[in-house]
């Protein structure tokens, strides 16, 4: 049987903590980006 899902395996960087949240932020907006707004406004 299949499973199918959505999910993002993250590793950080954390000596360069800016660029990799802008990477990780980033990539999910490219997955959602009909909800592009709203994870902005949760974001700030």
């Amino acid at each position: 049987m299949a499973k199918i899902k959505s999910a993002l395996d993250i590793q950080m960087d954390l000596t360069r903590p800016v660029e990799e949240l802008t990477e990780v932020i980033s990539a999910v907006i490219a997955s959602l980006p009909h909800k592009r707004k709203e994870i902005w406004i949760g974001y700030t």
